[in-house]
């Protein structure tokens, strides 16, 4: 593959567009590199359809340059090019005379200005061609951190026929402290999260002069669990559920949707989460460089429009095969480091648990994702990502006959959660719940990789996922109405059913920013009120527990959360 970032190769990247097209879209993006600015997609806003007298302006791009300026001034250039022959550029030249530029940001008019008309160049590429230009500069007040610029271009005639209209959509880069806020934040409340786990972990780990019977059993090898069983103590707490809710907000930002600019920037700050990653230790170079002359680059015609492809040029990942690759490679490191932090007893199992609970969604996602690419994949490659898929499903399915069902869910489902289980009927019902969570993570991965040619029935599916599990922790009693996993499962549903905004044609660019920035703040209020929170209250109780202030019961009396208060649950 051509290393310049610029230059797709039609055959294997686009699809849906003619040999015309694609021939248009290689040449705009070898002068982009030239001319040091950046494509960006743009669509015709009259969707083809001839406005006034005269034939319309063949098909034409953007490329756009966003620099500092003075102070809180920016400096944005814009130019459309479209390339002709010699003679069609001469006679376009003559006939346009004058051009609008309209620029909105958060929904309201920031720019309206006239375009120079500049001429025809030629191509450096490729013999007998130029290409028309029309451009624009002008310094400007800067837009704000978290937003994305709409513009609208229009090319006139001398008799004020619009022979031209193009829209785009611009999304500056993130400035440097928000970016790093936006990665680092999430970061170490999940790392937080993390070490109060794994104190509590710890505290709740039996001690040697416990009677034997209260030491947690592995189970009889058969994978089902007797009436007297004990119940398994809780490992690594609340920590599956942040690392699962943070997946969802980048993998959410993955599907194939038309979304606010803004929303899949901000959502790949997260990528670590779902070891999403174009670093220089893995496998692979980003196609993209995911900010390039001040504002975010990405060609949708470059891998089609599927959302995990416009992710990784956000992102600056490598293309579709070098990404998977990528995640596999961080994800034998995970395993790894799993089995050199865990005791050597049974440490087969306990890897393969850990790896299943904590990355099963992004990595199926991205695996099945190989298979609907396999028409231009090496096929090695694909047998590889075939072969992956295979050996998790086997892996969960000879953990499930190996391991006690629920022992096999302490690190998604946690005893300190839920309700006490003192009969034969509860531990069945928490069984079923682990078996759930797992098919459920299995169908979350297979439709944001295997349905990214529609996102509408990606959305479908992922809501009827969060609809059963809110169904099954209903009718099962395993949380309470209150409880952390309650709350991050309707959270999840809510931000599904308000994406269908984000479905082309069903809202305004206004109304797709507005549901973006509650997405965004809804994200926000989850991690910091509900994981970030919790784990301060455990920390305090670890602390006060610790200078004897708490009665000398090896687990918590109760499940509390500071905004919510008792809700009544016992620890076992």
């Amino acid at each position: 593959m051509n290393k310049n970032r610029h230059l797709p190769i039609p055959k294997l990247r686009c699809r849906g567009h003619s040999q015309e097209t694609m021939r248009l879209l290689s040449c705009v993006a070898a002068l982009v590199t030239v001319c040091a600015a950046t494509f960006v997609p743009a669509q015709r806003c009259d969707n083809g359809r001839q406005p006034g007298a005269g034939t319309l302006l063949p098909k034409t791009a953007v490329r756009v340059k966003l620099e500092p300026g003075n102070g809180t001034d920016v400096r944005l250039a814009l130019d459309t090019v479209t390339l002709l022959d010699q003679e069609g550029c001469a006679r376009w030249a003559r006939e346009l005379t004058r051009g609008t530029i309209e620029i909105e940001a958060m929904g309201r008019p920031t720019l309206y200005a006239q375009l120079n008309i500049s001429g025809c160049r030629t191509s450096p590429y490729r013999e007998g061609e130029v290409s028309l230009y029309v451009s624009y500069a002008q310094h400007m007040h800067a837009f704000p951190a978290v937003s994305t610029m709409k513009t609208t271009v229009r090319l006139y005639d001398a008799n004020s026929d619009e022979r031209g209209c193009l829209r785009s959509h611009i999304t500056p880069a993130l400035p440097p402290p928000w970016s790093s806020t936006l990665r680092y934040f999430p970061l170490g409340i999940f790392l937080f999260v993390l070490v109060v786990g794994a104190a509590r972990s710890l505290v709740n780990l039996p001690r040697p002069d416990d009677d034997e019977d209260t030491v947690p059993r592995l189970g009889n090898g058969d994978g089902e669990e007797g009436e007297d069983a004990p119940d398994p103590q809780p490992v690594l707490p609340n920590v599956g559920d942040c690392l699962q809710y943070l997946q969802h907000i980048f993998l959410g930002a993955s599907l194939s949707l038309f979304y606010p600019g803004f929303l899949i920037p901000v959502a790949g700050r997260l990528s670590w989460s779902s070891l999403f990653s174009g670093g220089i230790l893995t496998y692979g170079h980003a196609d993209y460089a995911s900010i390039a002359d001040g504002i975010y680059e990405r060609n949708g015609t470059y891998g089609g429009t599927f959302g995990l492809e416009t992710m990784a040029q956000i992102v600056g990942a490598p293309a579709t095969m070098g990404t998977w690759l990528n995640m596999v490679f961080l994800f034998t490191i995970f395993l790894i480091v799993s089995a050199v932090l865990i005791e050597a007893f049974w440490l087969f199992q306990r890897v393969l648990q850990v790896a299943l609970s904590y990355f099963i969604v992004p990595l199926i996602s991205l695996s099945v994702y190989q298979l609907i690419q396999a028409s231009w994949l090496p096929l090695y490659h694909t047998a590889l990502a075939a072969l992956l898929i295979f050996t998790a499903i086997a892996s969960l399915t000879w953990l499930f006959q190996s391991l006690p069902t629920r022992s096999l869910g302490v690190l998604l489902f946690n005893r300190d959660k839920q309700y006490s289980r003192m009969n034969d009927s509860g531990h069945q019902a928490d069984a079923l719940f682990v078996r759930m969570l797992f098919t459920l993570n299995f169908i979350r991965g297979i439709t944001i990789g295997g349905l990214q040619s529609s996102g509408l029935a990606q959305l479908v599916t992922l809501a009827a996922c969060e609809v059963i599990m809110i169904i099954c922790i209903a009718a099962l009693q395993v949380f309470s109405t209150f409880s952390l996993g309650t709350i991050t499962s309707v959270a999840r549903l809510f931000v599904l059913l308000a994406m269908v905004a984000f479905i082309p044609g069903v809202a305004s660019d206004e109304t797709r920013n507005v549901v973006g920035y509650i997405i965004l703040l809804l994200h926000a209020c989850i991690l910091v009120l509900g994981f970030l929170l919790q784990g301060s209250w455990d920390l305090v109780q670890l602390i006060k527990r610790w200078h004897g202030q708490e009665r000398p019961d090896i687990n918590f009396p109760h499940q509390f959360h500071p905004l919510l208060g008792d809700s009544g649950i016992r620890y076992q």
